[in-house]
């Protein structure tokens, strides 16, 4: 009898340690799926409940203030549950946790290895303060992303004849085709500090013209070739001060066996400013512009 209790309980616990191991394996296969589901969140969809509230996505550029420091950002706050922010290099991506101080309503406190900042979320905005990276103050610009007006950013600099100034020259933009994307406000970091977001009084555009081609002397095989066209020109207001600009550029690009989704040969051709007696040019980091669908 005792022999039987002694089997029935090494059975007992047998079962027992095989459920816990099964529940074990499902919960890290849900961590494992949650995880790479959230991975890159220059990806990630915004949710549409979230389009006219305060919570989804936020897309945008930084810049520490000596200009050392000048990427990507994507801050996801419980658009799939979780508030967690990504900075994307072109060598890592860096992570950061996020958590709302509830004490100050949405206020949210984010921090990673490399720093930390805070967002201040009302009217669909969001404000960051105390943000400091590499031990280097920081400035944030930030814009919601939405299932109808998805945002995408791209990276550029400016500096003046004189060398006197120099700072950012970065955008958000939206997708309004599947070959077409515009910008309407110009987002500027200045060396040293000061932070603007000027409206543009025409968006800038970019976009991609597609046709199939046949063999020829320049082309090898049948194939696709994409031509994408940068325009950025007009007049916007920063500080009371017209600020006047005229970029453009355009390359081609020979894809098979579709339309090629991204450039590598951009070549900006027109690339001046001038604002309150300045005159200068603007680089364009044209692997940081939106990548169409491949295909179309």
């Amino acid at each position: 009898m005792k022999k039987i209790l002694l089997y029935l309980l090494v059975a007992a616990s047998i079962i027992s340690c095989s459920k816990d191991e099964t529940v074990t394996t499902d919960i890290d296969a849900q961590n494992l799926t949650y995880q790479q589901a959230t991975l890159d969140l220059s990806k990630a969809i915004p949710n549409p409940a979230l389009d006219n509230t305060n919570k989804g996505l936020y897309v945008g550029t930084l810049a520490t203030t000596d200009l050392s420091f000048h990427e990507k950002i994507f801050i996801n706050i419980e658009n799939d549950g979780d508030i967690n922010a990504q900075i994307i290099t072109p060598d890592a991506t860096l992570a950061f946790k996020g958590q709302q101080l509830r004490i100050k309503g949405n206020v949210y406190l984010f921090k990673g290895k490399i720093g930390s900042f805070m967002v201040a979320l009302e009217n669909n905005e969001a404000i960051v303060t105390a943000a400091t990276f590499y031990n280097q103050d920081a400035v944030i610009n930030l814009i919601k992303s939405t299932s109808t007006s998805r945002g995408i950013s791209s990276l550029g600099s400016f500096t003046s004849s004189d060398n006197i100034l120099n700072g950012t020259w970065d955008m958000v933009w939206n997708q309004t085709g599947l070959n077409s994307f515009e910008s309407s406000s110009l987002s500027i970091i200045r060396f040293g500090g000061g932070s603007f977001v000027v409206p543009l009084s025409s968006p800038a555009t970019y976009s991609r013209v597609c046709m199939q081609v046949s063999p020829g002397p320049t082309i090898p095989e049948d194939g696709f070739l994409s031509t994408f066209l940068y325009v950025s020109t007009g007049t916007a207001t920063l500080l009371g001060q017209p600020l006047t600009h005229n970029l453009s550029g355009n390359g081609e690009v020979f894809f098979v066996p579709f339309c090629a989704e991204t450039q590598n040969g951009l070549e900006i051709t027109s690339n001046s400013w001038s604002w309150n007696g300045q005159t200068g040019t603007v680089t364009i980091d044209a692997f940081s512009l939106p990548e169409f669908i491949p295909g179309t």
